[in-house]
C-alpha cells in the first residue's frame, strides 16, 4: 500500500531524532519515530536512549524525504568546510602574533626556537 511507512534511517539519539523530524516536518513528510527492542521500555523507565531511534515515512515521500536529508547533510558539510578553513586562517593568526610577541620579549634565541616548533610540527 502506498501510505504505508518504511524505513528511512536510524539516528544516534533523541536529539538527532528531533532535529530531524523537525526538519522532515517543515517539508511536510510525516515521520513514525520507533526505537528498536526494548527502547521504548528504556526511555520510559530511565529516561535515556542508548539503542537509537529508527524513522519511517510514507512510502509515497521516501524518495523526498531521502533528497531533504542528502539536501541538509550537503549543507552541513558546506559549513563544515568553511568552519575549517577559518579556524586554520585563525590559528595562522594566532600564531604570526605569537611569533611576533615572542621576538619582541624574548629576544632572538626564543624566536628561533619558536619557529623550528611551529614548522616541524
Amino acid at each position: 500500500m502506498k501510505n504505508d511507512p518504511i524505513f528511512l534511517c536510524t539516528l544516534q539519539d533523541d536529539i538527532q531524532a528531533e532535529m530531524t523530524i523537525t526538519l522532515l516536518e517543515r517539508n511536510h513528510i510525516p515521520v513514525l519515530r520507533k526505537r528498536p527492542g526494548s527502547g521504548e521500555y528504556i526511555k520510559i523507565y530511565m529516561n535515556i536512549n542508548c539503542q537509537g531511534v529508527d524513522l519511517y515515512v510514507p512510502e509515497e515521500v521516501h524518495a523526498k524525504a531521502k533528497e531533504v536529508l542528502a539536501e541538509s547533510q550537503a549543507v552541513c558539510d558546506d559549513l563544515d568546510k568553511d568552519f575549517e578553513e577559518l579556524l586554520k586562517k585563525s590559528r595562522t593568526k594566532k600564531h604570526v602574533r605569537g611569533i611576533v610577541l615572542a621576538a619582541l620579549y624574548l629576544g632572538l634565541p626564543a624566536l628561533i626556537i619558536l619557529l623550528a616548533f611551529l614548522l616541524f610540527n
